[in-house]
């Protein structure tokens, strides 16, 4: 052989092993689920959480309570403690800086008690790792203190789904969750289903990259996944424009890219699962 097919096969060799190496970091292929539309939901049920949020004043006196959505992320289908949700969720609307906030997952049935904090015995607190001071409005929480039970799902990059792609908006809407006979909770998880309209870039978001789509969410799927009927993750439930009951007006749904969080959690190291001809699409970014 000749001295340069010799270094050919030795960059080829080397290319290979970093491709592997990468791999191994933070990205798996992950095989969907099958069964249909309704078998992913019902997996789904042990990865999409009810969040609460309490805001306080600087001397500790609560000033305002929310609900929200969130959902686990890490290794597809193994128990997790880091969850996505919104910035809006855990800062209730931009209006307290994460340092006056309190974070809590909602286990099954939980009351929320007198001083409007939920009962400790049924939720799990949490502390903020990353988030945005605004868009493209999306935070990365962890549990104060490990439990199983909560299935982390895999990532799908927004880029790799068309129009057209059906798409199921899952989280716990206040509206819902407010005129129940059951506390807030785990175990009343709300789907809603629909279509990818088209892709924009919200100018007043700052330019984030939004899918908008005709699954509705209303307030409180704020935070929670859009997933395809495999199950994998493509965006974060977060605007609603349009909305006006008492005129009839048609809202639009828009949900924040999944890519700017794969972003961040690679930053922090965390592991994640993308669903659906991952390793391909690294062997080409190589």
């Amino acid at each position: 052989e000749s001295e340069d097919l010799k270094m050919m096969k030795r960059i080829f060799a080397l290319i290979l092993a970093c491709v592997l190496c990468l791999s191994g970091l933070s990205l798996t292929a992950y095989a969907a689920p099958v069964g249909g539309a309704s078998q992913m939901l019902e997996k789904a049920k042990d990865s999409v959480v009810s969040i609460w949020v309490v805001g306080y004043d600087p001397s500790g006196r609560i000033l305002a309570a929310s609900s929200g959505s969130g959902f686990a992320v890490g290794k597809a289908g193994k128990d997790s403690d880091v969850f996505l949700t919104n910035w809006h969720v855990i800062t209730i609307d931009g209006n307290f800086p994460t340092d006056y906030v309190k974070i809590w997952i909602l286990k099954e049935n939980c009351p929320i008690l007198s001083n409007y904090e939920p009962d400790p015995y049924n939720s799990i607190e949490c502390r903020v790792m990353k988030t945005t001071s605004g868009c493209p409005d999306y935070a990365i929480i962890k549990m104060q203190k490990f439990e199983p039970g909560y299935k982390a799902l895999p990532l799908l990059p927004a880029e790799t789904a068309s129009k057209g792609t059906d798409v199921y908006a899952l989280g716990f809407p206040g509206v819902v969750d407010e005129n129940s006979v059951e506390h807030f909770g785990g175990a009343n998880l709300t789907a809603t289903n629909g279509m990818i309209s088209r892709f924009a870039q919200l100018s007043w978001a700052g330019n984030t990259n939004a899918i908008l789509h005709t699954a509705t969410i209303s307030g409180g799927n704020s935070g929670g996944p859009l997933v395809t009927k495999d199950g994998a993750v493509i965006g974060i439930n977060t605007y609603i424009l349009g909305a006006n009951a008492s005129t009839g007006d048609r809202t639009s749904s828009y949900s924040v890219s999944i890519s700017y969080v794969r972003d961040k959690l690679d930053e922090l190291g965390i592991e994640y699962d993308v669903s659906g001809g991952s390793m391909v699409w690294l062997f080409i970014v190589i």
